[in-house]
């Protein structure tokens, strides 16, 4: 029996789930460039007028989640809603033509113990996560610049592993603490200049922690820069895991650092794609890694790079990073001119590999979300223009001190550090890290604000443009429901 004071809405917004302090979710180029929404602009009168018409967002992604009804709004940053069959019944009701007072009077047919205000409470949740609006006129999404500038400090061309895919010819060359120290007065005073308030630092390589002298003096010496200033610095150190040790995690957990630690499969699938020099297997020493991060309690992130070789095993690595409450983040395989053959995987492999780990996901639906961390430069959080920071907010600085919009396009520097501004240098690149309006096949797609065309390189290489859509494109449109369908499953478990 319908009841209107029974009517129930769990929102990705609003959910208060259980998350752990390691989880953090980090990708290459992620968050440095990312715009995103504020939300649309709606006023909530109280009490809402029995005259008020409201309608339902014409983007809306419907999906039915057993009794339940699943709803995303891609123009907005409120993330997944589930309703209940008494939510769900109330919100199909409306249609932008019928009065709020109307649609009550025939509530109460159904539920003679109904409120005014029940309804109007539940209309401001409708509200509050963009599932409705009133007027006549749909309200854009207010996507505004990010205010985080990404760096990535390459402080090492020295690495102990001999990764398949790896885009970087190994060297013993280092970034001296001058060129750190130069760089960092640069893009700092960059960043004060743009009215940036945050500054992800992103140590790496090679393998950053084979330099972490160098590493603690640059990230000492990036907060004393800031001091006064209103930019936080966010340090993360990107490794392979092989070189943490009980020291270096006491450390990192005493400097705040976030890790993004890779991982491509289980024992000997890791061992294939990711051995040592000289041809061991890495899988023991990064779960020894692993497990020191999970004991200091360090906010992490396992990079999962899908080829050919591991996305058979891929259900056996989700198992075992949910089991063990672990955050990962998929990545596709980027070829590259040093890359080994055989390692590109297909749309239709894609879609069916990863379907099966999503199957797993689904047995062991984790407490955090998903849903920017389980489908390459998808992200589904907010709605953004641009796939990642590159050519945007978003500057790799070699050990050199030379500069580049992209870490793979390291060997073709735009500029040096001390040529002006590196920022601007970046953004008048040749890399054009376009809108998905300014790109053939995007411009009308539902999720043009979910994936912005993906990542620009990638595009580049396959059609030698950057005004198009990805050749990810089927992939993409095909499992966003999926992940969405993931993230009502969710919420349905922790958030209710």
């Amino acid at each position: 029996m319908f009841s209107l004071s029974n009517s129930r809405v769990l929102s990705s917004r609003t959910a208060s789930t259980a998350t752990s302090v390691q989880h953090f979710q980090c990708d290459c180029a992620c968050e440095g460039g990312l715009s995103h929404d504020k939300g649309h602009s709606l006023v909530l009168a109280l009490p809402l007028q029995a005259e008020l018409r409201l309608s339902p967002f014409p983007q809306l992604y419907r999906t039915e989640i057993g009794n339940n009804l699943c709803l995303y709004n891609a123009e907005s940053d409120a993330g997944v809603s589930v309703l209940n069959p008494a939510a769900a019944h109330v919100f199909t009701q409306f249609d932008g033509q019928r009065k709020l007072g109307e649609i009550f009077m025939e509530l109460r047919l159904l539920d003679a113990a109904a409120s005014f205000n029940d309804l109007t409470e539940l209309v401001a949740t409708f509200e509050q996560n963009n599932l409705l609006y009133r007027g006549n006129k749909v309200p854009k999404p207010n996507i505004e610049p990010s205010r985080k500038l990404g760096i990535w400090l390459h402080v090492t061309n020295q690495c102990n592993l001999r990764c398949t895919y790896c885009y970087l010819g190994k060297t013993s060359e280092v970034m001296t603490p001058e060129i750190g120290r130069k760089t960092l007065d640069a893009l700092l005073d960059s960043a004060k200049e743009q009215g940036m308030t945050e500054v992800s630092l992103k140590f790496a390589g090679g393998e950053a922690l084979l330099e972490w002298p160098l590493v603690e003096e640059l990230y000492y010496y990036a907060l004393e820069k800031v001091k006064g200033t209103d930019i936080v610095i966010q340090p993360i150190l990107l490794s392979n895991g092989t070189t943490i040790t009980l020291k270096t995690a006491q450390l990192l957990k005493q400097h705040n650092f976030q890790v993004a630690i890779s991982l491509d499969g289980l024992g000997e699938v890791n061992d294939k794609q990711r051995p040592f020099v000289n041809g061991k297997g890495s899988f023991d020493k990064v779960e020894r890694g692993l497990n020191l991060l999970q004991e200091y309690q360090i906010p992490f992130n396992v990079s999962i790079v899908i080829t050919a070789l591991n996305l058979p095993k891929l259900p056996e690595l989700f198992e075992y990073l949910l089991k063990r409450d672990a955050p990962f983040t998929i990545n596709f395989f980027r070829d590259n001119p040093l890359a080994n053959d055989g390692l590109t995987v297909d749309n239709p492999e894609l879609i069916a590999g990863l379907r099966q780990g999503y199957a797993v996901i689904e047995q062991y639906l984790p407490n955090n979300s998903l849903m920017g961390a389980i489908l390459d430069r998808v992200q589904l959080e907010a709605p953004h223009r641009h796939a990642c920071g590159a050519g945007v907010n978003y500057v790799v600085v070699k050990h050199t001190g030379e500069i580049a919009s992209c870490q793979m396009l390291m060997h073709k520097p735009q500029g040096k550090i001390g040529q002006g501004d590196p920022l601007q240098v970046i953004r008048q690149g040749e890399l054009q890290n376009l809108a998905p309006e300014q790109k053939k096949g995007c411009s009308d797609c539902r999720w043009k604000y979910v994936c912005a065309g993906g990542c620009p390189l990638v595009t580049l290489r396959t059609y030698n443009r950057f005004d198009t859509r990805s050749p990810y494109c089927d992939t993409y449109f095909t499992l966003i429901p999926d992940v969405i369908r993931l993230e009502a499953l969710r919420l349905l478990k922790y958030a209710a």
